[in-house]
């Protein structure tokens, strides 16, 4: 035992102190209440004369309790001063072991035990409720204190190294959340703040997995915390100075395990993105240093998030949903020097890339107006180029949103049957109910491609594809089997798709015929796939082979290895080579995941028109260049050529499907 723990320090005690810890090592419980009261008249640097008191009351003695417990009624009262004296010495311990400094060795020996303590009377609880289990944790807590807030790393690192620790503080957490006590919820605050200081670390040993495994995995640690923060902030009011303090732990845990991306995948993704704005609106008020530390931790959080991390796998909702929040009132500067980089991303690809969503564009326009435009330059005016670029595409398409909203005409559709593929109204069709994709002119039409026709063997993959309109690729065989997560799609979503993808074919139509020129010079017998890519706010247009779209799937080709043939390229590649030039296969590329390109996805939406005019002049224009090798096809000079034929074929319907 060390020194500092035996029982003759209690003569270095003024004569009162020494009196009422002497009686409470006895037994008496008046005194023990005494002692608790009369430190707080005691100087500090003698507090530490009182941990004999600890130590001796907080022997193992279990064994005697667990007898008590067998005689029933006759030890009941003996039971409960034990019980008694042990809540009062776990209230004692950190008065006495935060006042003074205390030897690493006793403040050891006295946390051990502490845990002891902490352990049987939780288990102690499952078998009879003796004391409120609230009182159980909260006592636990406090007693780890001395050791976790020591400014000794050593020191504070000993608890955490116990095992099971963190899964009493789980019990704890989800007891006290229960109860959402003041004092309940700041046990949480001092739990969560001292108890997971090595939440840095990603190893199955540690903090965030022994956490999850006694809440019940990943997913019900985010939602507890979802909960958690919620419940602090309901709205972006300005936030108290008491409810800043009750944050203040939950906050840094959610920093410490921020890392893992195993964590961050389980974060409900409708909620906390919009969750982290309200967060930060209402700290933002706060000028205290507390508050505003908290409010640059979330901050962070929230753009970290923004640019990599799972805010927007179910489309664009939490981003719509985070702009109704206030979102945009935090990316404009002023902001915490730390994420004013990441700004750049986000509003040079991030948001740009939602605005292809309606939800996006109606929760932005009404914001826009009221924000001023950027003061401070960032990085030698990168950032207010980037803010210009942003608002301009977010007026354009918002509107080019209200326009398609008015347009009464009725879209145009395509027959099916390749042999007919007739363009009308699309109310003038008969839709299949196979797929809900393909549309016919009539039932003959209908019969024909279903009997002669691929429509047999494409119907059933046209419904899976359009079942699953975006797809998230986890893993890849070598054939055209993928396993991954299927991402819902909006019938707005892909109605406003058609009309911006429509619109930018027509805008730059004439580029467009360059670039298939170019493609066919080099590629005479390969049919061009269109890829429109709206994944970044200004859209790019590139036109690739099928077996090279093929390649990059099974070869993972490094430079796009990200975009994923979406399900029926193959049959839309193989519709496209037997229509002899009145199916053009365009691809959709948008931005479904985490801000980042590997969550790009292509979207298969194939051009039908009236007849092949067009395929066939650009197919004509592209020999002719091909046969003069004294041409530099880089310098467009078929340009003038693409200009004539694209004039000639005005007028031309079509339509996409």
């Amino acid at each position: 035992m060390h020194p500092s723990l035996a029982l003759s320090n209690l003569n270095k005690l003024p004569f009162r102190h020494k009196k009422l810890a002497t009686e409470a090592v006895e037994g008496n419980l008046q005194k023990l209440d005494a002692l608790l009261e009369a430190l707080k008249t005691l100087p500090q640097k003698q507090h530490a004369f009182v941990t004999p008191v600890l130590y001796a009351l907080l022997e193992p003695d279990s064994a005697i309790i667990q007898e008590l417990l067998e005689q029933g009624v006759a030890g009941a009262e003996r039971l409960a001063r034990r019980l008694t004296q042990l809540q009062t010495t776990f209230s004692l311990a950190p008065t006495v072991l935060l006042s003074s400094p205390i030897p690493e060795d006793a403040a050891t020996a006295v946390w051990e035990r502490i845990w002891f303590w902490a352990q049987f009377l939780d288990q102690l609880y499952e078998q009879l409720p003796l004391m409120p289990r609230e009182e159980v944790y909260i006592s636990f807590i406090l007693a780890s204190l001395p050791l976790t807030s020591h400014v000794d790393k050593s020191r504070a690192a000993f608890p955490l190294q116990t095992p099971g620790v963190r899964a009493m503080l789980a019990r704890a957490w989800v007891t006290l959340f229960r109860d959402k006590s003041l004092r309940s919820l700041q046990m949480i605050s001092f739990g969560l703040n001292y108890l997971t200081q090595d939440a840095y670390e990603d190893d199955e040993e540690t903090c965030l997995w022994e956490l999850s495994d006694q809440l019940g995995g990943l997913d019900a640690l985010a939602d507890l915390i979802i909960e958690h923060l919620a419940h602090l902030f309901p709205a972006p009011a300005p936030a108290t100075p008491q409810t800043v303090k009750l944050a203040d732990g939950l906050v840094y845990f959610l920093h410490r395990i921020w890392h893992s991306t195993s964590f961050i995948s389980m974060l409900p993704d409708a909620g906390i993105c919009s969750l982290l704005v309200t967060v930060c609106r209402a700290l933002s008020a706060d000028q205290s240093s507390l508050a505003q530390n908290l409010y640059e931790l979330v901050h962070e959080l929230l753009i970290d998030g923004l640019c990599s991390h799972a805010f927007t796998e179910k489309g664009a909702r939490s981003i719509a949903d985070s702009l109704s929040a206030g979102l945009l009132s935090l990316l404009t500067p002023p902001t915490p020097y730390k994420t004013r980089k990441e700004l750049l991303l986000v509003f040079d690809r991030v948001l740009p890339g939602k605005t292809v969503f309606p939800s996006v564009l109606v929760s932005l326009s009404p914001v826009l107006p009221t924000l001023e435009p950027p003061s401070d330059i960032i990085i030698g005016g990168a950032f207010l180029k980037v803010w210009n670029h942003f608002v301009e595409l977010v007026e354009r398409r918002s509107a080019f949103f209200v326009h398609s909203c008015r347009n009464t005409i009725a879209p145009l559709r395509a027959c099916h049957n390749l042999k007919c593929n007739q363009i009308r109204k699309k109310t003038e069709f008969k839709q299949c109910t196979g797929c809900l994709v393909a549309y016919y002119c009539s039932k003959a039409c209908q019969r024909e491609d279903y009997r002669t026709g691929a429509h047999r063997h494409e119907c059933p993959k046209l419904n899976e594809a359009r079942k699953g309109a975006f797809y998230q690729p986890v893993d890849c065989d070598g054939t055209d089997n993928h396993t991954g997560e299927r991402l819902s799609l909006k019938k707005e979503d892909d109605k406003f798709f058609r009309a911006l993808l429509a619109a930018e074919y027509a805008r730059r139509k004439v580029e467009i015929g360059v670039k298939i020129v170019k493609f066919w010079t080099e590629n005479p017998d390969e049919v061009p796939c269109l890829e429109f890519d709206f994944s970044a706010g200004a859209v790019t247009v590139n036109v690739y082979s099928a077996p090279y779209m093929n390649s990059v799937t099974h070869m993972g080709e490094i430079k796009r290895g990200y975009r994923w043939p979406p399900d029926g390229f193959s049959e839309a590649v193989a519709r496209s080579a037997a229509s002899q030039g009145r199916v053009w296969v365009h691809l959709f590329a948008v931005e479904v995941g985490d801000g980042g390109a590997s969550n790009v996805r292509l979207l298969l939406k194939p051009l039908h028109t009236e007849n092949a005019a067009l395929w066939n002049g650009l197919k004509i224009i592209a020999a002719r260049w091909r046969c003069d090798n004294s041409i530099n096809i880089a310098d467009e000079p078929q340009r003038e050529d693409v200009e004539r034929l694209v004039k000639v074929c005005e007028g031309i319907a079509e339509t996409h499907s």
